[in-house]
């Protein structure tokens, strides 16, 4: 959040948009099936997407609508280049949890705002603690926040992050039974980690945590891990591997059938011009 900004001019803009028509056309070339828009974790979209980061006052910023005209061009430049048959996916988070980030009914805002110009799909995701799922009203702010936007609700993915288990137990279970009701999908996140257990399994997806990771090449980490993706897959649910840093892991989970591996294996977060050198000489390594 600490984060000072420089102000693009009109022209690094511009030759920013040629990037990434650039980088897209790399992509169709390469084979690729979809392209995926990267709006999160505080990098350049992002920081245009949000208030804390975006002070113009010209057309990219202002406002919720105005701070996403640097994501509609890229997203126009893109279509331009891939044609209107390659689906166009956009990753952002709903939530900056820190003071002057975006919230769910800003992001919302930009949701709106963005489904209009052709998105294909969004990767949207939140994070909330135990005690924040497990508040009375919790619901009833989620739906009115929802409800005030024309945003297809089961795109949207509510993580429970790793906290000390809620207080009222009842409460949580309610409040996920009530999310899915109305369409959202609730995840655990880091399961393995800290306070879950395998109680949690019946209520929530799973996302395994890099801990677990780590010793999945041992004797004992492998059957755990084992044992868990069996459960989840009993459960009709999808296994993410987080944290994955070797192929020696990739390798193991892919026996064990984990349905999603992320992590450094594959790539470290980079700025996009180190990324579109990479493609440029065809150093990208193949996704799990």
């Amino acid at each position: 959040p600490n984060l000072i900004c420089h102000a693009l001019t009109k022209e690094e803009i511009a030759q920013i948009m040629e990037d990434f028509m650039f980088a897209a056309s790399l992509a169709m070339d390469a084979g690729y099936d979809a392209i995926e828009i990267h709006a999160h974790a505080g990098y350049l979209i992002d920081q245009f997407l949000s208030p804390v980061w975006n002070k113009r006052t010209d057309e990219y910023g202002g406002s919720p609508q105005k701070n996403t005209q640097f994501a509609k061009e890229i997203i126009r430049a893109v279509r331009s280049v891939v044609g209107a048959d390659v689906p166009i996916l956009f990753r952002i988070s709903l939530d900056h949890r820190f003071e002057g980030g975006r919230d769910l009914a800003y992001s919302m805002e930009i949701l709106k705002e963005l489904e209009k110009e052709g998105v294909d799909a969004f990767f949207v995701s939140c994070n909330f603690s135990r005690e924040t799922f497990s508040s009375a009203d919790f619901i009833d702010n989620v739906r009115q926040i929802i409800k005030k936007y024309a945003f297809p609700k089961e795109l949207l993915i509510f993580e429970i992050t790793e906290s000390a288990t809620a207080r009222n137990v009842s409460q949580l279970q309610h409040n996920i039974s009530a999310l899915k009701e109305f369409g959202v999908r609730v995840a655990l996140d880091d399961f393995g980690e800290g306070f879950t257990s395998f109680y949690d399994l019946h209520r929530y997806p799973v996302k395994l945590d890099k801990g677990l990771i780590d010793y999945i090449t041992t004797p004992s980490g492998r059957a755990i891990l084992k044992a868990m993706i069996q459960v989840g897959h009993e459960l009709n649910m999808t296994i993410l591997a987080e944290g994955v840093e070797s192929q020696e892991q990739v390798d193991a989970l892919r026996q064990l059938g984990c349905d999603v591996i992320q992590g450094y294996r594959f790539y470290h977060p980079m700025p996009w011009w180190e990324a579109q050198k990479k493609i440029t000489e065809k150093q990208v390594v193949p996704t799990a």
